[in-house]
């Protein structure tokens, strides 16, 4: 939770800045011309590898971070085990937040993959302590997938760039990291405990 507020402080503070509004139009356009290039795909559209400005990593973050609230929100209400439904309901609270920054910030939402539905499908006929299993892979997956964005993205963004875009999103990255981190952590022992 501490991390959350953390995180949702700072990025408001990010959003708030004139600085960052100021360049909100840039980085829109940005976006958007990184996204003709990359159909309706979800994490499949974007070269995690080639990760080196903001617009890139937004585009690379809110797929996954969509699928992670949609299979949040049906582990809310799916999940048998208690603990399962406390960081299923986290994960939706940070996701929600994550979304709406990434929203305003003209982030424009990809398809699913065959891969993300097919999970979708997974934990809709699942039940039970099956179905805590599967969300957990999901989210175990998932995290995976974000740590690397944000690994690939601080290795190759520009440390030495001024543009306050690309300063606060490495800032964001960094902070982003290590959440993800405990993250995934948390996700492999609730599973430990499951299994």
């Amino acid at each position: 939770m501490k991390n959350v507020m953390l995180m949702s402080a700072f990025t408001a503070a990010l959003l708030t800045s004139p600085v960052a509004q100021a360049q909100t139009q840039r980085t829109q356009t940005e976006t958007q011309s990184s996204t003709t290039s990359t159909s309706n795909t979800s994490t499949a559209s974007v070269d995690i590898k080639s990760i080196r400005t903001a617009a890139q990593l937004r585009m690379a973050l809110i797929g996954p971070a969509t699928v992670s609230l949609k299979t949040s929100q049906m582990a809310v209400d799916k999940a048998s085990n208690d603990k399962v439904e406390q960081f299923a309901q986290f994960e939706t609270d940070e996701q929600t937040t994550t979304g709406a920054i990434l929203k305003e910030l003209a982030t424009p939402v990809p398809a699913m993959t065959e891969k993300d539905n097919a999970v979708m499908q997974k934990l809709q006929d699942a039940k039970g302590d099956d179905f805590d299993n599967a969300y957990l892979m999901a989210q175990i997956d998932g995290h995976t997938t974000l740590l690397s964005i944000v690994d690939a993205y601080l290795g190759n963004a520009n440390k030495s760039a001024t543009d306050p875009m690309e300063m606060n999103a490495r800032h964001m990255a960094m902070l982003m990291r290590s959440t993800i981190r405990q993250h995934l952590a948390q996700a492999k022992e609730l599973q430990s405990m499951i299994d």
